[in-house]
């Protein structure tokens, strides 16, 4: 944060880089890489519009792109009369030459594709709301999203040569959320039902393999979190019940050998998953109380799905969230939000080397693949 606004910068995991990519706009966020990791391409409010001599009016929320040394700053769709959805994801196609992103233009919310450059809008959706799932086809030449329809939720895949759209995934009673799985061989549905928690099927197929409900004595549940592995081979998963029992599950996307890995305390706030590289290893957030369950801090926690042994890990944090894996599985990003301990953090995976490498406010963090130091 810079004088009351969320900027873009880019810095080395050691903190000895750091540049402010956008200090000409206002607040910015949902910052994704360029598959060759050149650019990035993210959403502000853009530029204040001032009233008077002390009154300003927000911008309107625009997709922008920027090179990750802070030049070629574009707006890529104010021109165009479209603005991003709240929440919407910003999807690069694989060759990176196109952003994929829920919009809004005449009242309408739709799936829209820009170019890098700015200068080629196209809306491939018409005819219903949409939700966030969204994802590009390997070869770049379909689009997956989701709809809602009068009797529930579909997945729709559009050809890209000819806009054709067919429905790639039917309407599954209570689905939720849908989730394809890395190698784009299988989807995975979140389901509010007393009896199912997940759904799972082939790409191409058309049976669903159900998941059941882990304790339905427990009663009505709800599926958070739901993360496949890398090698598209599991799926974790968090289950809250109305009871306020939850916990921690994985299973094989056969449907096979679903498991408890951990108790997590109910509460409004849910941690994302992360999976380790192996495909066996998961870090999340959980609750540790020490004398009293007053007491209670949430703490990484690093689960091995195999063998069921639970590493727990000192963040010297008192109000950091969202531990972010490093792709080489190294390192963790932690964003602190405790009073004086606003700023990102850096910490080793077996919790050694804990620093703060950014002091200023943090509202989000992502890592690239590799250092910018010596750029």
């Amino acid at each position: 944060m810079e004088d009351d606004r969320f900027d873009l910068y880019v810095l080395s995991a050691d903190g000895t880089y750091s540049k402010n990519l956008t200090n000409s706009l206002e607040n910015d966020f949902a910052p994704a890489w360029s598959p060759d990791l050149q650019r990035i391409a993210f959403i502000s409010t853009g530029l204040r519009e001032q009233v008077n001599s002390d009154t300003y009016r927000p911008g309107q929320d625009s997709l922008y792109m920027v090179n990750v040394d802070g030049t070629g700053l574009t707006n890529l769709t104010q021109r165009m009369g479209v603005r991003p959805s709240e929440g919407s994801r910003l999807r690069w196609s694989y060759a990176g030459h196109n952003l994929a992103f829920v919009g809004e233009a005449d009242n309408d919310q739709d799936v829209f594709i820009v170019n890098a450059e700015g200068t080629l809008l196209r809306r491939i959706t018409t005819q219903y709301p949409i939700g966030y799932f969204l994802y590009w086809s390997r070869d770049d030449q379909q689009i997956y999203y989701e709809t809602t329809t009068d009797s529930g939720t579909a997945l729709i895949t559009v050809n890209l040569s000819d806009n054709h759209s067919q429905e790639m995934v039917a309407n599954l009673d209570h689905a939720l959320q849908y989730f394809l799985a890395p190698d784009q061989s299988k989807i995975a549905a979140s389901i509010r039902d007393f009896k199912w928690v997940i759904g799972i099927k082939e790409m191409e197929g058309n049976e669903w393999t159900m998941i059941p409900n882990p304790d339905q004595a427990s009663g009505l549940p709800f599926v958070y979190d739901l993360s496949w592995s890398p090698d598209s081979r599991r799926l974790a998963f968090v289950v809250q019940y109305v009871n306020m029992q939850s916990g921690l599950y994985v299973v094989n996307a056969d449907g096979t050998e679903l498991k408890r890995v951990d108790d997590i305390p109910t509460f409004d706030y849910s941690p994302p998953l992360y999976w380790f590289q192996d495909s066996r290893q998961l870090t999340y957030l959980n609750v540790v109380c020490q004398s009293s369950t007053t007491n209670c801090e949430w703490v990484i926690h690093i689960a091995d799905v195999n063998s069921g042994q639970i590493q727990i890990l000192d963040d010297q944090l008192h109000g950091a969230f969202t531990p972010i894996l490093s792709p080489d599985n190294e390192q963790f990003l932690l964003i602190g939000q405790g009073e004086g301990e606003e700023g990102l953090y850096i910490m080793e995976t077996d919790g050694s080397g804990f620093k703060r490498i950014l002091e200023r406010v943090v509202e989000n963090a992502l890592w690239a693949p590799y250092n910018y130091a010596n750029q």
